[in-house]
């Protein structure tokens, strides 16, 4: 395997997880998106459902994080500002611009075209 830095120099790196709200009623597009999900049993007060061999329970608006097709007991929030305070959407993490500054200058000769090298 080939490094784009040498393996002594860290990278950043981050656990593939993915994050879904349950509305109180998307239960079956949960099962569907997340491998090992089975609904046990939904109602006004949430959703049960059993992800890892655990049987697990997420009220409506709360958040579930799930890595490999499992949601782990950790991995699920009560609420948005529970799940924030763990994970931020990556597409709002950086932040970041990259500018690109055209300068002028000298006048530079003409490529050589075939033939008159």
């Amino acid at each position: 395997m080939t490094y784009p830095n040498p393996p002594a120099t860290a990278i950043a790196v981050t656990p593939a997880r993915h994050a879904l709200q349950y509305t109180g009623s998307n239960s079956a597009a949960l099962a569907a998106a997340i491998d090992d999900f089975t609904v046990v049993s939904e109602d006004a007060s949430g959703l049960v459902f059993t992800s890892g061999g655990q049987q697990l329970t997420v009220p409506a608006h709360g958040w579930l994080a799930y890595r490999h097709g499992v949601v782990a007991p950790e991995d699920v929030f009560a609420n948005d500002d529970d799940f924030r305070d763990e994970y931020m959407d990556v597409d709002q993490g950086g932040g970041h611009v990259h500018s690109l500054i055209l300068t002028t200058g000298p006048a530079k000769p003409a490529p050589a075209t075939e033939g008159e090298e």
